[in-house]
């Protein structure tokens, strides 16, 4: 006979891949509808310092954070046990950052704004993440240096963070092929109670599922981009993702996920 503790875990992984596959769908679909707009407003054109030669569309980030917000408040309606978990209001402040991350986005893709004023935003956005995630006197740096001090580095990291996805977005799948083995790593740690909640493993999920409905098209050579839309809100979500993980004492670990994609994007940086 099969344990009963094994039986669960089979119906959680067999519902866990079915969620990931619902959000693939819907933001696949998506796509296929949003393209001709983006085809027609949105076309990211190659400079000196692109990887592309021809015009693109951007904007397929607007049929991701779609899908990722669609399936979120979904699984919240069909498990609303999930909403008295602790800290369960931290992931609807996350996801309204996100989508207005993604606004701003998306009017620059549209018509490039003010590097100040997208600045300015994105601090202002990154730092709402961070007083909502870091709470009941969780650390992540030594004691010794101070919670006000520790929260301004945090912040400075989410918008650092946040524009090296955006400069990264213009790779072929590099966002996909960063993204989906992060997201791999946190879902199983989420639904085996390594966080308080269950809302890392969902939006795991959901980020995860939608990626997959994007990487058909922006595989090489790339067909649709996510533009600053989808790079600006992944990169704030997937930020949260590794400041959840280095709340358990798993710093080491939240550094070395992102890694190569944090040294690709900064020694080239500066090398420029």
């Amino acid at each position: 006979m099969i344990p009963a503790d094994t039986e669960i875990w089979a119906i959680i992984a067999f519902m866990s891949v079915l969620f990931v596959l619902a959000a693939a769908f819907v933001c696949f679909l998506a796509i296929l509808v949003l393209k001709p707009l983006l085809q027609q407003y949105a076309l990211a054109r190659p400079n000196a310092r692109s990887s592309h030669r021809v015009p693109t569309p951007q904007g397929g980030g607007i049929a991701v954070l779609l899908a990722l917000v669609i399936m979120v408040f979904l699984a919240r309606f069909l498990l609303p046990a999930s909403l008295d978990a602790p800290g369960s209001n931290s992931l609807s402040i996350v996801l309204a950052a996100a989508v207005l991350m993604g606004g701003l986005g998306a009017m620059d893709d549209i018509r490039p704004l003010p590097a100040s004023f997208r600045l300015a935003v994105q601090f202002v956005l990154a730092a709402i993440v961070v007083a909502f995630t870091v709470h009941d006197g969780q650390r992540i740096l030594p004691v010794s240096i101070p919670l006000l001090l520790e929260q301004a580095v945090l912040v400075v990291a989410a918008v650092w963070f946040v524009n090296l996805v955006n400069f990264m977005d213009g790779l072929d799948w590099i966002t996909v092929a960063e993204m989906v083995p992060l997201t791999l790593f946190m879902i199983p740690l989420g639904l085996s109670n390594f966080f308080p909640g269950d809302d890392e493993a969902l939006l795991a999920a959901a980020l995860l599922g939608a990626l997959i409905g994007f990487a058909p098209f922006n595989r090489p050579v790339a067909r649709l981009f996510l533009g600053d839309v989808g790079s600006l809100s992944i990169g704030l979500l997937a930020g949260y993702l590794l400041l959840r993980l280095a709340q358990q004492g798993s710093l080491v670990a939240a550094l070395l996920l992102p890694l190569y994609y944090l040294a690709d994007a900064t020694i080239t940086l500066f090398r420029r």
